[in-house]
């Protein structure tokens, strides 16, 4: 098999592959709809990630600056999303 076919072959499964079978084949077989229970409660989910994240790692990897900096990024969070949409939003 020449060269070039076969970076050819493992770039197109490379490109192919993860999206069809972590996403297209199980909702194939079940066509799950995601929504997460938490979505109707939250203005943006990013937020609830970008908390789960930093409280992840300071679980993995056992620190506890990262612990406080999660808490207060938590705690902060919502006077800063306020501030970026507006006075006027709903909190």
């Amino acid at each position: 098999m020449p060269k070039t076919i076969a970076v050819l072959g493992s770039a197109l499964f490379f490109a192919v592959a993860p999206s069809s079978v972590a996403g297209l084949v199980p909702w194939w077989i079940t066509h799950w709809e995601f929504r997460p229970p938490f979505f109707d409660y939250v203005h943006n989910p990013i937020y609830v990630a970008l908390v789960a994240v930093i409280l992840g790692q300071a679980a993995l990897f056992g620190d506890q600056r990262l612990l406080l900096y999660g808490v207060l990024v938590w705690a902060r969070l919502p006077r800063v999303c306020r501030g970026v949409r507006g006075a006027g939003a709903r909190s």
